[in-house]
């Protein structure tokens, strides 16, 4: 059997779940990891996340002993050759590792978002079409089989059919340290965007957004962005960082889209409950599930979706890039909106 030679850069709490996820893959073989930070490579290693995600301690496997080790990616490049480079960074050096990674000739799988600037997405389409190399990104709802059947579903509604679309995302204010590093609108709206347009089978003819900040950081924790769809409805995201502590996941989300015959809505409520003496539980199972010692859910769909892609060299048939590139484009227009206090057209 062919296996696709990856290496992954950025071993962090998510670096490391792509590669639990890897490392039982038949068709893949992880050859070199890239961090900064030399202590990442520890399975022992803490992250701010294991405070808000209940399910990173389960998903911290060490590193097999044939795997090779570096904290600078052009040289992993240079020495390893790989044929996909898996970038899973600090979304405001997205953009800088995957130039270098198309430089070098490599597929790229990039964690969403896939930049935070609009320009930026566009450079690293144009670069990779120049070079010739497929980049896929990790638009993991995508993946989530609660909104592949919704797609299904809506496969005989038509554009001009929508009415309205309601998307919620909320978080705990403690997930902001980390995920407050950059504008919510590409950190959590992007999925929201994505889903938005996918679904609705509309693109986003203006962006009207609002935010403010209680927790005086840099960016805002309390987002409402309206986006006028070309069909004339409209789309209401909504992300607020306050949840209370207790909620089941860390996190909680809604999505409602109603047409001119039907409703459809999915919320991420337990479907195990777990109550015993001391604690309550309520294991989350569509995104990355640890099930009999093996990562499931979206994030395995995902990733082995884009190894198989990468191994046919063809473009995603589930995520096209040019589709990426205009959720960035809506999430510029909405922090453009909340900056500038005006409607933004597109």
């Amino acid at each position: 059997m062919e296996k696709l030679k990856i290496c992954i850069v950025g071993f962090g709490w998510f670096g490391k779940m792509h590669y639990s996820v890897y490392k039982d893959m038949n068709n893949v073989e992880v050859i070199g990891v890239c961090d900064a930070n030399e202590n990442s490579f520890s399975s022992k290693q803490k992250s701010l996340q294991d405070e808000f995600h209940k399910d990173v301690s389960q998903n911290k496997d060490s590193l097999s002993g044939n795997i090779k080790i570096y904290t600078d990616v052009e040289k992993m490049l240079k020495e390893l050759k790989p044929d996909l480079l898996d970038i899973v960074v600090p979304e405001d050096v997205h953009i800088d590792v995957a130039l270098k990674g198309i430089e070098y000739g490599c597929d790229l799988i990039i964690e969403k978002p896939m930049t935070v600037n609009y320009k930026d997405a566009q450079k690293i389409e144009m670069e990779a079409n120049k070079k010739g190399v497929h980049v896929y990104v990790g638009q993991v709802l995508r993946f989530d089989d609660r909104y592949r059947a919704l797609e299904e579903m809506l496969q005989n509604t038509t554009k001009d059919e929508i009415r309205h679309i309601t998307m919620e995302r909320n978080f705990q204010s403690k997930s902001h340290l980390v995920y407050g590093r950059v504008h919510p609108a590409y950190s959590c709206l992007a999925h929201d965007i994505d889903l938005t347009l996918w679904l609705s089978k509309n693109k986003v003819k203006s962006v009207s957004a609002f935010a403010n900040s209680f927790l005086n950081r840099t960016y805002p924790d309390n987002i409402v962005a309206v986006l006028e769809l070309e069909n004339g409805s409209l789309a209401t995201l909504q992300n607020s960082w306050h949840i209370a502590q207790k909620c089941p996941y860390g996190f909680e989300f809604s999505s409602k889209i109603i047409t001119n015959k039907d409703v459809f809505v999915i919320k991420n409520e337990p479907v195990i409950h777990n109550w015993s003496n001391d604690t309550v539980d309520y294991p989350e199972l569509f995104f990355w599930p640890k099930i009999n010692g093996k990562v499931k859910g979206a994030l395995r769909n995902e990733l082995e979706h884009y190894v198989q892609c990468a191994l046919e060299k063809i473009e995603s048939p589930i995520l096209h890039l040019s589709e990426v590139v205009e959720i960035i484009k809506v999430a510029n227009a909405i922090e453009d909106s909340i900056n500038k206090k005006e409607k933004i057209i597109l």
